[in-house]
């Protein structure tokens, strides 16, 4: 039973919030049309077609006793004046014309045969004249029969058609005006959502300013200091790693200017070497916290980024195949995002024997990179830690064999920054690793 309830639930309920505001609007004033047609034509215009039918009825028996009861001359006037005062189309014939009691047609011919039949105790029969919905109601009299034909504008009254034309239409006019007002309201929620998501691909709205109900003003004010927040403490830590850079180099310059006058040896290569380590591993940890670091966003083609990368690498004794889809733009703090592509790179030619195939393609509205290689992989335990910092692995394949166990988690800081996702599996193809990096276009 709750799987059923959850099952309608999701099915029937809309997912964006207009279209709840507008559920919750509709289907209460659907309903409230509903009950109050019900009630009008159950109770009230019930009523009023039976009124309405009994004076017709009343008509009718009024000329059918002034008919049997008057001379010639007299029916002629009988006939014009319930034309022109009654819309009663009357003809009179003499003799007898083989009448079938009864009626046809629907509820309001037979309340009508009752009537009449009731007070006039004669043969009546009753019938739809045309398909205009005019009555023909065939009465046999004494001397002969009448033919009166009742059009059907009396059973009718523009009452029915106001009230639902009115109902109607200030339910659907009030239905757009909330409309309006609920994209407006809606409108807001969604430049903070816009805002947000940019703001988590690494792209700072300045523009945008918190509008709509207090609510919505206080969120968006609450995102915009919470922005300002996260701003100024990745440029303080920027700033710190700044100083803690030159600090550390300072004293590892002077060592190796004072290595350099002294007399080469094997010591003193090595300290030399150990040096160089040294500002290889500040380097990379300097970049690894720095993150995305001030670096502007551009809207570029990534085809043509990825064709250089791969043009380079050709020349290695690699074969490096490539099947990039043209002319794909997208926003991108290049520099950070190629190293990134070319960190990956350089691993997968590093542990290919002999191939490394790279692709680019869109699916609906995500870009989509694959790097594989012919490797020897990494094992499916391993393939979450090695995107920790300073993690290494110690078998047939290790990332980064001459850095500090920093080149993925700089890729993944970078896929990330751009709002992307990267992922390790097996290649299908070639054999040993699959990577895939999924940015949002």
């Amino acid at each position: 039973m709750y799987k059923t309830i959850k099952f309608l639930r999701d099915r029937l309920i809309p997912d964006t919030l207009l279209a709840r505001l507008l559920m919750i609007l509709v289907i209460p004033t659907a309903l409230t049309q509903i009950v109050a047609a019900y009630i009008f034509y159950e109770r009230h215009w019930s009523d009023v077609s039976e009124k309405i039918l009994n004076s017709i009825a009343g008509d009718v028996v009024m000329v059918a006793h002034f008919m049997e009861n008057s001379e010639f001359l007299d029916r002629e006037k009988i006939i014009t004046l319930a034309h022109d005062n009654m819309r009663l189309d009357i003809q009179y014939r003499l003799g007898k014309m083989n009448i079938r009691s009864g009626y046809k047609g629907e509820e309001k011919l037979s309340l009508l045969y009752t009537v009449i039949t009731n007070r006039l105790k004669k043969k009546t029969n009753i019938e739809y004249a045309n398909i205009t919905g005019d009555i023909k109601v065939t009465i046999q009299l004494s001397r002969g029969y009448i033919i009166v034909n009742i059009p059907n504008k009396r059973f009718s009254t523009p009452t029915t058609y106001i009230f639902i034309l009115w109902m109607t239409g200030t339910a659907f006019i009030l239905t757009v005006i909330a409309t309006i007002f609920c994209r407006n309201q809606v409108r807001s929620i969604t430049k903070l959502s816009k805002v947000a998501d940019d703001f988590g691909k690494g792209f700072k709205s300045s523009y945008f300013k918190p509008t709509g109900a207090l609510e919505v003003r206080r969120a968006g004010g609450a995102f915009l200091q919470m922005q300002e927040r996260i701003i100024r403490q990745i440029n303080q830590r920027t700033e710190m790693l700044a100083g803690v850079s030159h600090d550390l180099r300072t004293p590892l310059t002077r060592m190796k200017l004072q290595l350099a006058m002294l007399e080469p040896s094997q010591e003193i290569r090595e300290l030399e070497h150990d040096i160089n380590d040294m500002e290889y591993m500040i380097q990379h940890y300097i970049d690894f916290v720095q993150g995305e670091g001030t670096e502007k966003v551009q809207y570029v083609c990534i085809s043509d980024l990825l064709i250089q990368i791969v043009n380079f690498y050709n020349v290695q004794k690699i074969s490096v195949i490539s099947n990039i889809e043209a002319n794909i733009m997208i926003n991108l703090k290049v520099n950070i995002f190629k190293r990134a592509i070319i960190n990956v790179i350089e691993n997968s030619v590093l542990y290919a024997k002999n191939q490394v195939k790279i692709s680019l393609m869109t699916l609906k509205e995500e870009l989509i990179i694959t790097i594989e290689d012919d490797g020897p992989g990494i094992p499916a335990d391993k393939r979450d830690m090695v995107f920790k910092p300073f993690y290494r692995l110690d078998h047939s394949r290790n990332l980064n064999i001459n850095g500090v166990g920093l080149g993925l988690s700089i890729v993944r800081e970078a896929v990330n920054g751009h709002g992307g996702q990267i992922e390790l599996t097996d290649s299908e193809s070639l054999h040993g690793l699959k990577t895939i990096i999924t940015l949002p276009l």
